[in-house]
C-alpha cells in the first residue's frame, strides 16, 4: 500500500530543489529578483493546473486504453510519474537558461498537482478504516522526507562549490536522481473501486483479487470470506451507481460558472473531452455536500495562507537573513527538515487519539502562536534586542521551529487526508481537484507577492495576515469540520443521502 506513496518523495524533491536554486539563480549574471521569483513560483502554477487538468481527463475513462480501464496497468498515481521525469529533464538541460527552466518547472508542476489529488483519493480507496490515516499521513512524511532530502543536497552542494558560480545542472541532476524512489508507484496494485467502475458488470471478481492481494493477511478463513464479501457489497453500492450517475460532468459545469473567471479554460477543454452530459443534479443539490466542500476549501486554502509555503520554498535565503552566526543557513534548512520528518511520523498516532478537527485546531492556533512570537521579535529587535545577544537568534529560529512542527503534525497532513473521505464517492474526483487546485492558485499568488506584501505592508504585518489565517482554520476546523475517524466509505456515502 505505501509503494503509491513513494511518488510524494519526488513531489517533496521537487519542491525543495527551489531552497539552493533561488540563492544561485539570485547570484547569477544576468538574473534579476523578478526573473527569479518566476521560476520559483511557477512551479505551484503548474501543479495548480495539474490539478485541475490530468485528474479530470483520466476520470474520462471511454478515452483510454481498454487495457488500462481493466486495471493491468495499475493505478491511476502513474500519470504524475512522466510529467516529473519529463520535467527533471528539461530542468538539468536548462541549467541556467530562463525559458527552459520556467517550461521544466511547469511541466513538473503538473506532475505534482495530479499527484496531491489522486495519491490520497487512491490511498482512501485501498485502505481499511484503521489503516486509513495512517497511510495518509504517511503520504505527507514521504513529501516532507523528499523536501529534507533537497535541502541536504543543498547543503552539500553549497560546502564544495561556491554559490555564485554553481553549476545548476548539477544540483538539478543530484535532485533528479533523488526522486528515483518516487517509480515504485508505478508497482502499486490497482484499486478495487476503480476495478469495479471500470467494468460494473464483470469487475466484481477483478476487486475481489485486488482486495485479497492488497489485505491477505487478514482475509483468510471463513471469517476472512464472510468480511470480503461484505467489502465487496460496500464498492457495489458505491461504484454501481457511480457509473449509472456520471455527475462529475455537472459538478464541472457548476465550478465553471463559480469561477468563470479562473478555470474559463480548463472548463472549455473538459466540454471538448466531452465530460458535459445531462446529467441530474442530485449532488449539487445536497445541502451537507455545500458544507463540506466549503469547509474543506477553506482549510485547504489556509493551509496555504498560512505561510508555510513561502518558509519551504525560500528556506535558505530566510536563514541567510534570520539566522545565527553560530549555524550556516544550510545546517539550519538541515535542522528544520529533520523536525518536519520527524513529527510528520506522530501523526497517525495523534489524529488516532485526538482526531482530525482537535489536532487541526490546536495546530493552527499554536502556528498563529508562534508567527505571533516571531513578528514581536521583528517588531521590536532593534530596540529590545541585541545584535550579540542570544535572543537575536533563538527566538526566532525557536518560533519557526515551532511553526514548522505544529505544521507538520496538523494542517499539513491532515488536509490532504480530508480529500481522501469526506466527499460523495460520484464526485470525489472532481472535487477533490478543484480543491487542490485552488489551494496550489493561492500558493503561486502568495510566493510570487510575498516580497510585494513585505515591502508595502512591512514584515511584521505580513506575518500578522498569517496569523489572522490560521486563527480563521482554528474556528472553522472546531465548528464546521466533521470527523470521520472510524467510518468507512459507505458510512460516509450515506450521511450524504443521496438517492
Amino acid at each position: 500500500m505505501q509503494k503509491a506513496s513513494t511518488v510524494g518523495f519526488a513531489v517533496g524533491v521537487t519542491l525543495g530543489w527551489n531552497s539552493l536554486a533561488g540563492l544561485a539563480l539570485s547570484s547569477a549574471i544576468g538574473w534579476d529578483s523578478v526573473d527569479v521569483s518566476d521560476v520559483i513560483c511557477i512551479v505551484s502554477a503548474g501543479a495548480a493546473v495539474g490539478s485541475l487538468l490530468i485528474p479530470a481527463v483520466l476520470s474520462n475513462t471511454k478515452k483510454l486504453p481498454r487495457r488500462f480501464k481493466k486495471g493491468a496497468n495499475g493505478p491511476l498515481v502513474f500519470a504524475a510519474v512522466p510529467l516529473l521525469i519529463l520535467g527533471w529533464i528539461l530542468i538539468y538541460l536548462a541549467d541556467y537558461s530562463y525559458r527552459m527552466l520556467m517550461v521544466g518547472r511547469v511541466v513538473s508542476g503538473l506532475g505534482i498537482g495530479s499527484a496531491c489529488v489522486l495519491v490520497p483519493l487512491y490511498i482512501g480507496e485501498i485502505s481499511s478504516n484503521d489503516a486509513r490515516d495512517t497511510l495518509l499521513a504517511y503520504f505527507h512524511a514521504m513529501l516532507t522526507g523528499g523536501i529534507f532530502c533537497a535541502y541536504a543536497i543543498a547543503a552539500s552542494r553549497s560546502y564544495g562549490d561556491d554559490v555564485d558560480v554553481l553549476p545548476l545542472s548539477r544540483y538539478s541532476l543530484c535532485c533528479a536522481l533523488a526522486c528515483l524512489p518516487g517509480l515504485l508507484c508505478c508497482a502499486a496494485p490497482p484499486s478495487p473501486y476503480q476495478l469495479m467502475m471500470a467494468t460494473p458488470d464483470g469487475g466484481e471478481e477483478a476487486a475481489r483479487e485486488a482486495l485479497q492481494r492488497l489485505d491477505s493477511s487478514r482475509l483468510v478463513g471463513q471469517a476472512g470470506k464472510e468480511a470480503l464479501d461484505r467489502e465487496i457489497e460496500r464498492m457495489r453500492t458505491l461504484a454501481v451507481p457511480r457509473v449509472n450517475r456520471p455527475l462529475e460532468a455537472s459538478l464541472v459545469r457548476g465550478f465553471c460558472f463559480l469561477f468563470l473567471f479562473f478555470f474559463y479554460f480548463v472548463g472549455f477543454f473538459i466540454y471538448r473531452l466531452g465530460l458535459f452530459s445531462l446529467a441530474k443534479l442530485k449532488v449539487l443539490r445536497n445541502k451537507r455536500f455545500w458544507g463540506v466542500f466549503s469547509t474543506v476549501t477553506c482549510i485547504m486554502a489556509c493551509q496555504q495562507l498560512s505561510g508555510v509555503s513561502p518558509i519551504i520554498f525560500n528556506a535558505l535565503m530566510l536563514f541567510d537573513l534570520a539566522g545565527s552566526n553560530r549555524l550556516l543557513s544550510s545546517q539550519l534548512s538541515l535542522i528544520f527538515g529533520s523536525i518536519q520528518i520527524i513529527f510528520s511520523i506522530l501523526v497517525p498516532l495523534l489524529v488516532k487519539r485526538l482526531g482530525r478537527r482537535k489536532l487541526l485546531s490546536m495546530s493552527s492556533t499554536i502556528m498563529g502562536c508562534t508567527l505571533l512570537l516571531l513578528g514581536s521579535y521583528i517588531k521590536g529587535k532593534d530596540t529590545v534586542f541585541e545584535s550579540n545577544n542570544m535572543n537575536s537568534w533563538i527566538l526566532p529560529m525557536s518560533s519557526i521551529a515551532v511553526f514548522i512542527t505544529f505544521y507538520n503534525i496538523g494542517i499539513g497532513p491532515i488536509s490532504w487526508s480530508l480529500l481522501a473521505d469526506s466527499f460523495p464517492f460520484e464526485v470525489k474526483y472532481l472535487t477533490a481537484s478543484i480543491i487542490v487546485g485552488i489551494g496550489w492558485s493561492l500558493c503561486y499568488v502568495l510566493n510570487f507577492y510575498i516580497t510585494t506584501l513585505m515591502m508595502n505592508l512591512g514584515v511584521t504585518e505580513t506575518l500578522w495576515l498569517f496569523i489572522v489565517f490560521s486563527i480563521l482554520n482554528t474556528i472553522i476546523s472546531q465548528i464546521f469540520l466533521i470527523e470521520s475517524r472510524g467510518k468507512t466509505l459507505t458510512d460516509i456515502q450515506d450521511e450524504f443521502v443521496i438517492d
